[in-house]
């Protein structure tokens, strides 16, 4: 006998999702409540009420055939800003690498200066939360932590500076352009709510099945203005942006973000889906510099170290070099007495043979 075939919708595995997080959602419910009259009557009074509940929100982790359509998108929407007459990245920056660069020799060296530092910040923050404390010390350690994050905050906001100088040589430009259409296309098709008026099944949260008529859900959504949608809007155009650029693929890495959507999360109201992309591209730029190979950032601090000596200042320099050539002493003295320490019972065992000869 064939089996009926169910009309119920199938969930999508949590495998399948690359984060989840919520909003509050506040709606108004028709609340019952029962008392009794003078007579002993019961009474119902019916009123409606406003209620606070969170919004399930689920960013959809996608498979091999839906890259393959981002890049297609990827591609047309590149070559349509080429045919409209803008230029590219790679032709700006041969006009500019010619002429030395968009930066200065000294801002290079600021820049340098900063990346290195909120590079060891970075490792330190990392050493701080991998650190095995008891009760006590873990107070210490995350009080200290705080203070970390908080210093690569400010160092990410001197950043954000030299790169907002520099993406706005870049803004009209077709990559740009290519680039913010992406992320919009990403955020259209990754964006997942669990909807109470679908029977409580995760759906997109932009209806459609074309990119053009999710957009047109997702200027709707603004039109309307509706608070929750809209909080949920800024914070999947946040989280996804930084997905597409690879600076969060893991839970870890999208709660680390989540800790710089909380400080400026109010930015992305009231913007259009394209200018909440690009809000959120700028900001990942932070992240992608701050994640240099190791020996490139230590090779701007050689740099900056030979050009405080040629401008004559020795002090700060030895200062430094005192600093490096203590802590390259302590991983030696370390070093050192882990080697004794696995030497000690062999030349014990050597000494006792030699007493029983």
């Amino acid at each position: 006998m064939p089996k009926s075939k169910s009309n119920k919708k199938k969930q999508v595995t949590l495998g399948k999702w690359l984060y989840k997080f919520e909003v509050n959602k506040t709606s108004l419910e028709k609340v019952t409540t029962t008392s009794k009259d003078k007579d002993g009557n019961e009474v119902s009074v019916t009123k409606e009420e406003e209620v606070t509940k969170p919004l399930e929100c689920y960013i959809l982790r996608p498979r091999r055939s839906l890259i393959d359509q981002a890049e297609l998108f990827y591609g047309v929407q590149l070559a349509v800003g080429v045919k409209a007459g803008l230029l590219t990245k790679s032709l700006i920056n041969k006009r500019y690498s010619e002429d030395g660069g968009v930066f200065s020799k000294k801002d290079q060296e600021v820049y340098a200066n900063l990346q290195l530092t909120l590079l060891r910040k970075e490792k330190e923050l990392q050493k701080l939360e991998l650190a095995d404390v008891d009760q006590e010390e873990k107070k210490e350690r995350d009080k200290r932590a705080s203070e970390v994050l908080f210093g690569m905050t400010e160092i990410r906001q001197q950043m954000q500076d030299f790169e907002a100088f520099r993406e706005a040589i870049f803004d009209q430009t077709a990559d740009t352009r290519a680039k913010n259409k992406i992320v919009l296309w990403w955020i259209l098709n990754l964006s997942y709510i669990k909807d109470e008026l679908e029977g409580g099944e995760t759906v997109p949260l932009f209806k459609g099945e074309t990119y053009e008529e999710k957009l047109n859900c997702y200027d709707n959504y603004e039109e309307l203005s509706i608070e929750h949608v809209n909080q949920a809007m800024g914070q999947f155009a946040y989280y996804i942006s930084f997905w597409h650029n690879g600076q969060a693929n893991t839970k870890e890495d999208f709660d680390r973000v989540k800790v710089f959507l909380d400080l400026d999360l109010n930015d992305y109201s009231g913007k259009k889906a394209e200018d909440r992309a690009s809000e959120a591209e700028r900001k990942v730029i932070e992240a992608e510099d701050s994640l240099k190979d190791i020996e490139k950032a230590e090779k701007a601090e050689e740099n900056v170290l030979e050009k405080k000596v040629e401008e004559g200042s020795p002090e700060e320099v030895e200062v430094v070099k005192e600093t490096e050539e203590t802590e390259e002493a302590k991983e030696t003295e370390e070093t050192k007495e882990t080697e004794e320490a696995k030497e000690t019972p062999e030349k014990l065992e050597s000494s006792e043979d030699n007493e029983v000869k």
